[in-house]
């Protein structure tokens, strides 16, 4: 009769280290569903609360869908998010029985985004890390830090998770900017460059604070890296998506108020809770 081995020690270890590994995972994926269902739960069974903001952000999206173009450009609120309102108003056939909760389901989709960018924000991070010469030893396990980054971002988002903001949006936005810089600093991506141009620019579509976000970005990241040519001309194509995609609508409102500008809610805020 043949004679069996008993497991080693270390063949035991071995089969313990990948069951707690498995284990691990499938808790990390359940995780992440309940942050994707509890969205879409609050965004259909939440409070409704609505702000100024919000009637306008809506009848923006009303002049959209009637092609009333005269009334989207709009110095002080942007056509990016309520372009999103009419497409989710879209999916409940226009009824206005149903306004509301379109809107705060567009809402729950731009919060999983933010999140989603958060997660991007700390990989790119981590990855530009990694092309400066630390080790992964060095580093947060990436499964743990793309679990607890995405938990605080949520919860970051439900913070305010009743009005009809383009919020998660703009921040959404910004974010993949700077986390698309980073990919760009590590890897030496052209694609990366555009990406962090396009994302940036249809932040300027959305609100004017992805301007000087952007700029602020571009300078820092050029900078930090002043000696280096091929960041430098990364940079250059970053700064020509940008002005190709949100170059049209600073012309546009900048012609609709008579003066080259960005938007004008930074006149109406000071205007209101300043003097």
């Amino acid at each position: 009769m043949p004679q069996i081995d008993a497991p080693s020690e270390a063949d035991s270890q071995e089969r313990k280290s990948i069951l707690l590994s498995s284990l691990a995972s499938k808790a990390h994926l359940l995780i992440y569903c309940a942050i994707v269902l509890l969205a879409l739960f609050n965004g259909v069974f939440g409070r409704y609360r609505q702000s100024s903001d919000s009637i306008s952000y809506l009848d923006i999206s009303d002049a959209i869908k009637s092609h009333n173009w005269h009334a989207v450009v709009n110095s002080y609120y942007f056509p990016g998010y309520p372009a999103l309102l009419l497409l989710g108003r879209a999916l409940f056939g226009f009824h206005a029985r149903y306004e509301l909760m379109a809107a705060r389901l567009i809402d729950a989709v731009l919060q999983l985004s933010f999140v989603l960018a958060s997660v991007m924000l700390a990989m790119a991070a981590r990855r530009l890390l990694r092309a400066r010469g630390f080790q992964e030893s060095e580093l947060i396990p990436a499964p743990t830090l793309y679990l607890w980054v995405a938990f605080f971002s949520f919860y970051a988002a439900c913070l305010d998770f009743t009005f009809i903001t383009p919020d998660a949006m703009i921040s959404a936005l910004m974010m993949m900017a700077a986390a698309a810089l980073l990919f760009a600093v590590a890897e030496d991506s052209l694609l990366a460059w555009l990406a962090a141009g396009f994302f940036a620019a249809f932040g300027v579509w959305t609100k004017s604070i992805a301007f000087p976000f952007f700029i602020l970005c571009i300078f820092f990241t050029g900078a930090a890296n002043f000696k280096n040519r091929r960041v430098l001309r990364g940079l250059a194509a970053a700064v020509i998506a940008f002005i190709v995609v949100a170059g049209p609508w600073i012309g546009i409102i900048s012609k609709a108020t008579g003066r080259l500008t960005i938007g004008e809610s930074g006149r109406l805020d000071m205007a209101w809770f300043v003097n």
